[in-house]
């Protein structure tokens, strides 16, 4: 078949066909007339070729002939919505954010600002309310949205000189020869009509059976129940509400929840994720550790924020951090201002410490003064820039262990020394720790003793 193909290719006669020749000459080329022609005029050569043609079979059989041929030098709408289905399921966006996508893909793609080697994001819209949306993929994946996009740009730049060729759209497929009938080109823009239709014959080639919502058989599937397996493959991977919502686009959560974390599916992960968060509420009860942040430097934070110069681009770059560091834009701001920052770490929400006895020593919406505390409290978040004063902090605590009496070292300083233990131990990049460790012993870090200063 593949010799057959590229023979086909390389003959003069056929190397135009079909995206160099007019539709009716595309039209023609193959029909009985000339097969009659052929039979009675051609070479032995000729006939070799023409039956080549006519014999050409798609992988899997999804098409034969002239439109088996096809889909070796281009896609069809069958073989396209292979391709868009991955893409949709990849990302979550809706059908008109995906073929919102236009030829110039470059355009869509920049690089993240966090790993800008190994990542990028992807940006689309919705042509209904004009919104953008975007999708941080990772360009090494075989089959990532980056990896897919590209693929399908290579296949239709080969034909960006031909007279068929549909501007400003990624989308574009041929138009096998059964629907030249009712479309009478060589080339068509991936239009929602011809999603479905491409969905329906999907699903039937498959043997998929797709459940109504009265339990009746359907013949086809629809992108917002695509939408809906993404969310729900997204629920079975532990992400809340808000980052799905955040990965769909909308606006309110309501919308998520109604639309597409309703099903039998969704309700039954919800059901499962909520007694994981009911064990999880026995286990906080007697563990209070900090949040680690090793992806990232709170200097490289800080300047990433605030290099952006426009609003919207903030706005951007803070929606990327709330999904990479689970935290709230409200969070992100508090960590990375004069206020969050504590003698080690930086703090999320002063006035909700968590520590063991915050009770006794914080008033009720009061700040928390407490900084010997924080490496007990989950409201820190502990960067790299932490770990050379967490260190010098042990060394002190150590130290006062043979300046105090053996009771009251152990019930005011025992309990920090072995939460910021902890943390050393549970820090994945050792190499940071062994640099904090050296930093201590060198006398580079200096730190009071006294730690509880009292805040309004």
């Amino acid at each position: 078949m593949q010799l057959a193909v590229a023979t086909l290719a390389n003959h003069d006669q056929y190397a135009r066909y079909p995206f160099g020749m007019s539709f009716d000459e595309v039209r023609d080329f193959c029909s009985g007339k000339r097969q009659n022609e052929i039979l009675a005029e051609g070479t032995s050569l000729d006939k070799k070729l023409f039956y080549a043609l006519r014999s050409c079979e798609a992988p899997h059989g999804i098409h034969r002939g002239r439109a088996g041929y096809f889909t070796y030098l281009h896609f069809t709408t069958d073989t396209l919505y292979s391709v868009f289905l991955r893409i949709q399921l990849n990302t979550g966006w809706n059908q008109q954010t995906i073929l919102a996508l236009t030829d110039d893909l470059d355009a869509h793609i920049v690089p993240d600002f966090i790993d800008p080697l190994n990542m990028v994001e992807i940006w689309s819209y919705k042509g209904r309310s004009g919104k953008g949306d975007v999708h941080r993929c990772d360009k090494r994946h075989k089959y990532g949205t980056y990896a897919l996009l590209k693929y399908l740009e290579a296949v239709i730049a080969a034909q960006r000189d031909s007279p068929h060729y549909v501007q400003r759209t990624l989308w574009q497929c041929t138009v096998v020869p059964e629907a030249w009938n009712k479309s009478p080109h060589v080339l068509t823009a991936f239009t929602p009509g011809l999603v479905e239709a491409a969905a329906r014959r999907f699903i039937t080639r498959h043997g998929l059976k797709i459940q109504g919502p009265l339990g009746m058989a359907e013949a086809a599937t629809s992108h917002q129940r695509t939408r809906s397996t993404y969310a729900t493959l997204r629920l079975m991977q532990d992400r809340d509400e808000t980052q799905i919502q955040h990965d769909l686009g909308h606006a309110h959560e309501d919308t998520t929840n109604q639309r597409y974390l309703s099903d039998r599916s969704s309700n039954a992960l919800k059901d499962r994720k909520l007694y994981k968060l009911l064990e999880q509420l026995v286990r906080d009860m007697k563990d209070y550790k900090p949040t680690l942040v090793e992806s990232i430097s709170l200097a490289k934070l800080r300047a990433a924020l605030m290099s952006a110069k426009e609003s919207a681009g903030r706005h951007k770059r803070f929606g990327k951090m709330v999904t990479t560091l689970g935290m709230n834009e409200q969070a992100i701001i508090q960590i990375i201002s004069p206020e969050g920052q504590t003698y080690i770490g930086a703090c999320r929400d002063a006035r909700h410490p968590t520590w063991p006895g915050h009770e006794r020593d914080v008033r009720a919406e009061g700040l928390c003064g407490c900084f010997d505390r924080c490496s007990q409290c989950r409201q820190a978040v502990i960067f790299c820039e932490s770990l050379p004063y967490i260190c010098a902090r042990n060394r002190d605590l150590k130290a006062l262990r043979h300046d105090l009496n053996p009771m009251d070292w152990s019930m005011n300083y025992e309990p920090e020394l072995a939460a910021n233990e902890d943390i050393l131990q549970r820090w994945k990049i050792r190499t940071e720790v062994a640099e904090a460790e050296r930093r201590a012993e060198s006398g580079e870090v200096v730190l009071p003793l006294l730690w509880r200063i009292r805040r309004r």
